[in-house]
């Protein structure tokens, strides 16, 4: 992952008809905010080492990928939904499809398997991607049976 994450750009691939990343262009844009704000050195790479690294602990399930608190408690860090995302080849797990929204980013959400509120649901293995269509009936359905 690199430290620019938020400027990644998505594409539909012409043979498989999937969402893929663009990696032209994606490349392109964070070279040029590197220069910009003079993060060329060994500071940026040093980040970009850092993230990977946070993000294989993430993906082995050594590493709780949510907030602990503040306005932002219980959700997933970016850096660790991008991961999940890609794992997913940017799929819904359920029905495997993938669409763009207006902007180029994938619909997609990560769904919390066994909700947020029990030890280590911030982990890999508590963690799904699904469409916002499958993301609907799974949460409508873990409600009816609570109801």
């Amino acid at each position: 992952m690199d430290r620019y994450f938020k400027e990644t750009f998505y594409k539909l691939c012409e043979k498989t008809g999937k969402v893929i990343v663009d990696i032209e262009k994606t490349k392109v844009v964070r070279d040029s905010k590197r220069w910009k704000f003079k993060r060329a050195s060994n500071n940026s790479k040093y980040w970009e080492n850092k993230n990977k690294e946070l993000v294989a602990k993430y993906l082995a399930n050594e590493l709780d990928g949510e907030y602990k608190s503040g306005s932002k408690k219980g959700r997933i860090n970016p850096l660790y939904k991008n991961a999940l995302l890609e794992e997913a080849e940017f799929s819904c797990t359920a029905c495997s499809c993938s669409n763009l929204s207006g902007d180029g980013t994938p619909l997609l959400e990560v769904n919390h398997i066994n909700g947020r509120d029990i030890p280590r649901s911030g982990f890999r293995e508590n963690h799904e991607v699904l469409c916002p269509c499958c993301h609907g009936k799974v949460t409508s359905q873990a409600r009816k049976s609570f109801a």
